[in-house]
C-alpha cells in the first residue's frame, strides 16, 4: 500500500454565521484514488460555527452518500464526525456527494479528481551523472496543483522529487544526480498528483483535496 504524501486534516474556517437559524457550514473532503489497484477513498468532514462562536461537527441524519454509495460515520477524539468510504471502481470524470441536511434541504455538489493517463521515464534507463526526462500524458495543471515522483530503490530507500503546476508540462527535464541517494539498479518509481479546489454553495463552502496515485514502473539506474 503506498503511503499518503500529505495528511488529510480538518480546516477550521472562522467566518460569520449566514443567520441564527442557518448556520454557515464548512466541509472538507478528502478524495485519493489508486491507479494499480483500482481503489476509490474518501474521507469527509462537515462543521458549523454555533452561534456562541464554536465550531461544532455536523451530523446528518441521513448520512452522506459519495458516489452513489452510503459512507460509514466514524466518531474521532473531540467528538469529530468523519464520514469514510473505501470503493473498487474507475475513477470516473465527475464524482457527486449528496446529503439531505438538518433543514430538510437536499444537497449536491459534484467534483473531479485530476488524473495521470500515463508516463514514460527516459526508455525505463537513468543514468544518474546525466539526468532523466519523464514524459507525461496528463491534462494541465492547475496553479493549486502538484506533481510528486516517489522513487523506491531495492534496498527500500525512497526519494521524493516535487514538480509545481508551472513546470508540469508534457516532458520534465531533471537535472543530474539528483537521485543520488538511490542504489544502482532496479528502482521503481509511481507519479502523485495533489490538488485543491474551494467551491462556494450558499452556506456550504467545500474544501476539496484529491490525491491520484499512478501505477507503479520500474526504470534502471545507472
Amino acid at each position: 500500500m503506498k503511503q499518503s504524501y500529505f495528511l488529510f486534516a480538518l480546516a477550521i474556517f472562522f467566518l460569520a454565521c449566514s443567520k441564527p437559524d442557518s448556520p454557515a457550514v464548512f466541509a472538507d473532503i478528502y478524495t485519493r484514488y489508486e491507479q494499480d489497484v483500482k481503489t476509490l477513498k474518501a474521507e469527509s468532514i462537515f462543521a458549523e460555527k454555533t452561534p456562541s462562536g464554536k465550531t461544532s461537527s455536523v451530523v446528518f441524519q441521513n448520512g452522506v452518500k459519495f458516489l452513489g454509495n452510503n459512507m460509514e460515520a466514524k466518531t474521532l477524539p473531540g467528538g469529530v464526525i468523519r464520514y469514510e468510504l473505501e470503493l473498487k471502481a474507475n475513477l470516473p470524470e465527475t464524482i457527486p456527494v449528496h446529503f439531505t441536511d438538518n433543514l430538510k434541504k437536499e444537497k449536491k455538489i459534484d467534483f473531479h479528481v485530476p488524473s495521470i493517463q500515463g508516463f514514460e521515464i527516459s526508455d525505463s534507463i537513468i543514468k544518474n551523472s546525466e539526468g532523466f526526462t519523464l514524459k507525461l500524458d496528463a491534462k494541465p495543471f492547475d496553479g493549486k496543483e502538484k506533481l510528486v515522483l516517489i522513487f523506491t530503490d531495492a534496498n527500500n530507500q525512497s526519494l521524493t522529487l516535487e514538480v509545481n503546476a508551472s513546470s508540469a508540462k508534457p516532458e520534465i527535464t531533471f537535472a543530474p544526480r539528483q537521485l543520488s541517494r538511490l542504489a544502482p539498479g532496479k528502482v521503481k518509481v509511481y507519479l502523485v498528483r495533489t490538488g485543491s479546489v474551494v467551491k462556494n454553495d450558499g452556506r456550504y463552502t467545500f474544501n476539496f483535496q484529491t490525491e491520484f496515485y499512478s501505477q507503479t514502473k520500474q526504470v534502471e539506474l545507472e
